[in-house]
């Protein structure tokens, strides 16, 4: 039987690896759609970029 830490395990590695492919290929609408929540906050290069709504991204990666 799987103890409930390993399922949680799982899943977020699941949830990482997922976003990560999309990251890697450069999938802006797998990371708008399926990825990222909104709104979105993202802190870089000393900025903070919201993003309240899916079409407020553009592909930042």
């Amino acid at each position: 039987m799987t103890q409930p830490n390993e399922a949680a395990t799982a899943g977020a590695r699941a949830a990482l690896d997922g976003f990560m492919e999309a990251f890697n290929r450069e999938d802006a609408e797998a990371i708008r759609t399926r990825w990222f929540h909104f709104p979105h906050v993202r802190f870089h290069s000393g900025k903070v970029t919201v993003m309240a709504t899916p079409s407020d991204y553009h592909n930042l990666v």
